[in-house]
């Protein structure tokens, strides 16, 4: 084991504790699906009992790990640990596949001391997809088709657009028929088998319109969002952006044609969404560590001065980024707020009342506190609203079918001059119809805590299911 490697698994242990389980949730969508693994677990099918908008084996994964290691958060949050510290590996080899053990060493260095890569922590499918694309390619260069061909379903099967993982596999095949038949044939023996499980399960017309007519029917970002977007990705990723400009445009190299291919269709596919996510930005954000690393390399062969300030620069890019990590991991003003409420909805409920509200917000009371969602809604989003797949009338269709006792919302805050605060609620709490049935029918309760300068989280409670004594002083506690 030489150096290089030796420092690599000091990077690993990084990684792990960076991304080490925590039991403080965070605004994210991995909310939601801890939510969805736990009801899967107590005999709910995902696309047949609640909506699930991709493909099943992100929930196959924490389902796992919650039948093994007990339902909890602190499971859940493993799951990110275990795909990020993996993922770095990956990159390693690829890296060292390309260039050399220090490329590769700087290569996993700029990627842990990235904004990106260390905002991505969480389990909302993204990282897990990259990371059985990137090692379907890894087992591709190392003319190993078979698996490459069954890591290569699974990524599909965890995100679909990593489909463009196939074309560039095949292509870069081409002149290896033997190879390329099969290939394709464990791509398809993972994932028709699949398919047909869940066409049988929810039903083809519900399969398209969960995983496909979803996603395509969402309203566009305005231009200047996504612009924005793609501006601050640039921006906090410059160093490696800037380093990997030059392997990418260098001439008398041989290129890794697979990974530089799989760099420019899922760049062009991520430009041409809808709606363009920070998350998102993950996929090219590894290839261009993987070419930074090379760069670097051969800028440190220029002298010792060249190799302590690409150094120099790692570790303060790294000190820079990791601090704002940490805080919103271990401490985030949102999972506090949750926590708070959980608490006292456990203590107040019974186990057959419900829970709804907020898409990210209601999956987190829910799975804190032990609770189930109204009407198996257990993705609340809006936007499936403004998407048409989910009618307006369903959200007081499913806190009216069930004992549900408790509402919650996130707001936005408007200070006024008087001094006081005006709550905008955001989501589904934006549907007037949904909120005035809340506002007439639920009281809230207070405090409202607050989580951002002009964020909070709102808890209502059923006007039915608390005593009148309870209910004049909510009244009277929120105004």
């Amino acid at each position: 084991m030489n150096t290089y490697t030796k420092l690599f698994i000091v990077l690993l242990v990084i990684c792990a504790w960076i991304n080490a389980p925590t039991t403080i949730p965070r605004p994210s969508d991995e909310n939601i699906y801890f939510l969805m693994a736990r009801d899967t677990l107590r005999g709910r099918v995902p696309y047949q009992d609640f909506f699930f908008a991709h493909p099943p084996v992100m929930l196959i994964i924490l389902t796992t790990f919650f039948m093994l290691l007990g339902t909890t958060w602190m499971t859940g949050t493993a799951v990110a640990m275990v795909v990020n510290v993996s993922l770095l590996a990956v990159c390693f080899r690829l890296a060292r596949r390309y260039y050399n053990d220090r490329a590769a060493l700087m290569s996993c260095a700029l990627l842990l001391s990235s904004q990106g890569f260390l905002m991505s922590g969480q389990t909302d499918g993204n990282v897990l997809a990259l990371l059985f694309a990137i090692a379907a390619i890894e087992r591709h260069n190392a003319r190993r088709p078979l698996p490459a061909g069954i890591l290569c379903g699974i990524a599909v099967l965890t995100k679909l657009f990593t489909v463009v993982t196939i074309p560039v596999i095949l292509f870069d095949l081409r002149k290896r028929r033997g190879a390329a038949t099969t290939f394709l044939l464990a791509f398809l023996a993972v994932t028709v088998p699949v398919g047909c499980a869940l066409a049988y399960i929810a039903g083809p017309h519900q399969m398209v319109e969960q995983m496909v007519l979803f996603h395509m029917q969402k309203e566009p970002f305005p231009l200047e969002v996504r612009t924005r977007v793609l501006k601050n990705f640039l921006l906090t990723e410059a160093l490696i952006v800037i380093a990997a400009i030059p392997s990418l445009i260098e001439r008398g190299r041989e290129r890794p044609r697979a990974f530089l291919g799989f760099f420019t269709l899922v760049t062009l596919l991520i430009l041409i969404q809808k709606r363009i996510f920070l998350q998102y930005l993950i996929f090219p954000l590894v290839p261009l560590a993987v070419f930074a690393g090379g760069t670097l390399d051969r800028w440190s062969s220029w002298g010792k001065s060249a190799e302590v300030l690409i150094v120099a620069m790692l570790v303060a890019a790294f000190f820079w980024n990791a601090p704002h990590y940490s805080a919103a991991r271990t401490g985030h003003p949102f999972g506090l707020a949750l926590l708070k409420y959980s608490q006292y909805v456990s203590t107040h409920s019974n186990p057959d009342e419900r829970v709804f509200g907020h898409a990210i917000a209601a999956p987190t009371l829910a799975f804190l506190s032990g609770l189930e969602i109204s009407g198996n809604e257990l993705d609340s989003n809006y936007v499936r609203v403004t998407s048409g797949v989910m009618a307006p009338e369903r959200l007081i269709e499913a806190v009216s079918i069930h004992r549900t006792r408790y509402i919650v919302l996130v707001a936005k805050r408007t200070p006024q001059s008087d001094g006081d605060n005006e709550l905008h609620f955001s989501g589904i709490g934006n549907d007037p119809a949904f909120r005035k049935y809340v506002l007439d029918g639920y009281v809230l309760r207070a405090p409202v805590l607050h989580y951002g300068k002009y964020d909070a989280v709102t808890l209502f409670e059923n006007r039915d299911m608390i005593s009148a004594e309870e209910l004049n002083r909510a009244q009277a506690t929120s105004g």
